[in-house]
């Protein structure tokens, strides 16, 4: 029998726990990967991916495909004539994220004024006339999928969402031991928590994982503020986890999957770093997402794969348009270097395998999470 983490917090009476010994094995790994990348643990990382690449991830794990440069173009000039829908997601995300970066003090009044920033022009009128002081009053239905078939979940009964809260709040101060690895364990229970608990009738999952990541910057666990972009990956998994680990208030499942993505994004960085510190040229905001989209891409290196992985996380551009705007300049700076051709013509580019340039990352160096294409 597998020993029980019980945890301070419950659904519907039953405690919530997890099995440590199923973790071990991913936490080991990321501990041996952080001690070799200090460069992810200060706060200049945490400048650069935190107001551009993390807006877009947490935005794009609830359906708004943003493209970088527009959400680099919003916070820079926010009186830009735009959709004002559009606009007001980004810049209220953004500026959720500068709120959380200067007040430390997490309790009740300073939630409440976060969810003000970030439901600021979002919210019905019906749901805004329905809030109590702090929380909603009333059911809500959370829906994990477009499917029919499955019967949408339900949050916490409103009555029952003060004491919930009290209990959210008393976890987030709890006093452990100083290991980043063990500050992420942490943030991601109070992120599964603020789902099970859907305190609000709109805006919880920004919300929840915006105050994961208020937890981590509070305890200076900066590499792991990267957690949204692996489930913009993939978020069915991440809607069937939650769901499935609310059943039976084992959250083992959803602690692993946040674990092992975790140790993905990490090497990415990594990755990134080391190309980023090989180029004799800044990388620009695009440079990076490129980066980015490359090394999450599995299987082949083509144009054309790079293209079709593009607009399954932006507005969709044509072939030109993104080859111009996110792969020309990696090729121009000697990152990419171009492979054998195919017989495929899009807007008269001819599709290509590619690969990184021989000098810009290590061919010996590791990184056994990701599947790098490096020209020998």
């Amino acid at each position: 029998m597998k020993e029980k983490q019980i945890l301070p917090l419950d659904i519907m009476g039953i405690p919530l726990f997890y099995h440590e010994e199923d973790l071990k094995r991913i936490c080991e790994e990321t501990e041996i990967f952080l001690e070799n990348a200090s460069f992810l643990n200060n706060p200049d990382f945490v400048n650069r991916v935190l107001f551009s690449q993390e807006v877009k991830s947490n935005n794009t794990i609830e359906g708004y495909l943003d493209d970088i440069n527009l959400i680099k173009d919003i916070i820079k000039h926010p009186s830009n004539i735009l959709n004002a829908l559009e606009k007001r997601r980004i810049l209220n995300l953004y500026q959720g994220y500068r709120y959380i970066t200067n007040h430390y003090d997490v309790n009740k009044e300073s939630l409440k004024t976060l969810y003000s920033i970030l439901s600021k022009g979002l919210l019905s009128q019906e749901d805004e006339q329905n809030m109590g002081e702090f929380y909603r009053k009333n059911p809500v239905y959370i829906f994990y999928s477009d499917r029919l078939d499955i019967p949408p979940d339900q949050g916490m009964e409103a009555a029952k969402i003060e004491e919930a809260m009290n209990k959210y709040f008393d976890f987030f101060h709890k006093s452990i031991s100083n290991d980043p690895v063990k500050y992420y364990i942490h943030s991601q229970i109070l992120h599964f928590y603020f789902c099970v608990i859907h305190p609000y009738y709109d805006i919880n999952g920004r919300t929840s994982r915006t105050m994961s990541m208020w937890y981590l910057l509070n305890h200076k666990a900066y590499p792991f503020i990267i957690f949204n972009r692996a489930i913009q990956l993939d978020k069915t998994y991440y809607y069937k986890v939650i769901r499935e680990s609310k059943k039976f208030a084992n959250i083992t499942s959803f602690l692993k999957y946040m674990l092992e993505n975790g140790i993905v994004e990490l090497e990415k960085e990594a990755a990134m770093q080391e190309i980023a510190s090989s180029s004799s040229t800044h990388l620009s905001a695009s440079d990076y997402q490129a980066l980015y989209y490359i090394l999450s891409m599995k299987g082949n290196w083509t144009l054309a794969d790079f293209a079709s992985f593009y607009n399954r996380l932006n507005d969709k551009k044509r072939f030109k348009e993104i080859y111009t705007s996110m792969l020309d300049s990696l090729f121009q700076k000697g990152i990419l270097i171009s492979g054998p051709k195919t017989k495929r013509y899009f807007n008269e580019i001819q599709n290509s395998f590619f690969s990184f340039a021989p000098n810009k990352i290590s061919q010996t160096k590791e990184y056994p999470h990701l599947e790098l294409k490096r020209k020998p």
